[in-house]
């Protein structure tokens, strides 16, 4: 049995050696592969959430290669979606630290960082369009809860979401997802309900031939990918 300590080295380099290959995907392709992985999620939608009149959704902004869920989330709008996206959300001890650090003009060096939470928030489709949601333009900047920056966003439980994409840096033939490291889907799926439809977004290049996995990682129940 490997030692944890193994296991997270090996997850580290697979995702160095598979973000390489995510990255060097060009661009057009990149483009071309991320309309036909939003055309095989919006199929999958609209098979299952025919009977709601407007399911909740958890989309992604993508990052850097990430597969690109633009067509997808048009799509969403279109059928009458709550569309929501990831915020990253910091504890409120977090915050009045940060304040008091501030007030004190020196940092805090007794306590260790307390890493930021995510968060699903709804997001209009005009607020959407004008580019206003400040953490669709900056997905792993975090936040407050009460920011004045997000208030207008409201803060949506996994519990309510009806079908989402999820993102991630590999996957295998077992569908065992492999993410970044933070936890945060891991979290976020393990409060979904049992009837919410998850299904993963990736490029074909992240096909790996196994995940290694920790008693807290999740296989998806479906992954689209092109």
């Amino acid at each position: 049995m490997c030692k944890p300590e193994d296991v997270l080295e090996r997850k580290r380099a697979l995702r160095r050696e598979v973000i390489a290959r995510r990255d060097a995907i060009p661009e057009e392709a990149r483009r071309t592969k991320s309309k036909c992985v939003c055309q095989r999620i919006a199929e999958e939608f609209k098979r299952v959430c025919a009977t709601k009149a407007h399911p909740t959704v958890a989309v992604y902004a993508a990052m850097s290669s990430e597969v690109d869920l633009e067509d997808f989330i048009e799509c969403a709008y279109e059928c009458g979606a709550r569309v929501t996206f990831p915020c990253m959300s910091k504890a409120e001890q977090q915050d009045e630290d940060e304040q008091g650090n501030q007030q004190r003009g020196k940092p805090e060096r007794n306590k260790p960082p307390v890493r930021p939470s995510m968060i699903m928030r709804s997001v209009s489709y005009e607020q959407y369009r004008a580019q206003e949601a400040p953490f669709i333009i900056s997905p792993i900047r975090a936040y407050a809860t009460n920011d004045a920056a997000v208030k207008n966003y409201p803060a949506v439980f996994p519990e309510e979401v009806d079908f989402a994409v999820i993102p991630m840096v590999a996957f295998d033939d077992s569908l065992m997802r492999l993410g970044y490291g933070g936890g945060n889907y891991d979290s976020f799926l393990s409060k979904t309900r049992i009837d919410a439809a998850i299904i993963g977004a990736a490029f074909d290049e992240q096909h790996v031939a196994s995940v290694p996995t920790e008693d807290h990682d999740l296989r998806l129940p479906n992954i689209a990918h092109a």
